[in-house]
This record gives structure tokens, C-alpha cells and sequence, in this order.
């Protein structure tokens, strides 16, 4: 889903509509028009991105990150990743280098984090088990 709506979904998660209107101080049918492809005005589009915590740019226009903190690398794989998961995952690819041992060149190791930042969230904790899954995925193909 593209637009205002679709962003809307993206930040409202597991909220209902109900649970997310009250909390941005709003009825549900004023959340549920905008699902339906309404565009709110600044003041109500700036209140959300506040309750949501996320960059009101991103919210009014989807370009950038939507996480304050995020890099956009939307020209590359059209997804935004959160620096904390980028971290993490580098992180976790240096333990399981230093434990198996096993040299990697920079793209490889690059390739690595990508692809560790793409399955966690999907796979839980960014952990070395994770990792050894991911690797042993890769080291497959």
C-alpha cells in the first residue's frame, strides 16, 4: 500500500484503530478515513508523527526514514533500516567471524550485514545462532 495510508498502517503496528486514535487524541473514524486514503492536514499529520515517533517528512511525503535515527536505502532495496538493527548485525557478523574463524572481504562482509538486517526482524533477536543460520543459508545457495 502506498501513500499516507500505507504509511499510517506501517506506524500504527499492532494498534487497532481504536487503541491508536485515542492515543493520538483522535476519533476512529478520523484514523479510519485516513486508512482509506484521506490526507490529514499538518497539525493532525504532525500530532501523529509525534505519537509515533517518527520523522514527519517521512510521514507526509514517504521519503526518507521513517525512524528519526534511520538511513534511507530505499535507492537500493527500497526498504529503510534502522541503524540499531545495521548495528547489531554488524556486531553479530564480527562474533561469528571470530568464531569460526573465517576471513571475509568486504563486500562479502557487507552482503552479510544486509542480509542480516533483512531476516531479523522477520527471525527475532539479532543473535549468533542467527547468524550461523543465516551463513550456513548463504554458504548453501
Amino acid at each position: 500500500m502506498d501513500g499516507f495510508a500505507g504509511r499510517l498502517k506501517i506506524i500504527m503496528k499492532e494498534h487497532s484503530v481504536n487503541k491508536f486514535a485515542k492515543k493520538c487524541g483522535f476519533s476512529e473514524s478520523v484514523i479510519r478515513s485516513y486508512l482509506k486514503g484521506g490526507v490529514p492536514g499538518l497539525d493532525k499529520a504532525t500530532r501523529i508523527a509525534k505519537i509515533a515517533d517518527v520523522d514527519i517528512s517521512w510521514l507526509a511525503t514517504g521519503e526518507g526514514s521513517p525512524d528519526k535515527g534511520g538511513v534511507d536505502v530505499s535507492a537500493y532495496s527500497g526498504d529503510v533500516i534502522d541503524k540499531h538493527v545495521v548495528a547489531q548485525s554488524v556486531e553479530a557478523v564480527k562474533q561469528y567471524l571470530d568464531k569460526t574463524k573465517e576471513d571475509m572481504n568486504p563486500d562479502a562482509f557487507a552482503n552479510a550485514v544486509l542480509a542480516v538486517c533483512d531476516l531479523a526482524p522477520k527471525y527475532g533477536d539479532i543473535d549468533l545462532q542467527l547468524i550461523e543460520n543465516i551463513m550456513k543459508l548463504k554458504n548453501s545457495l
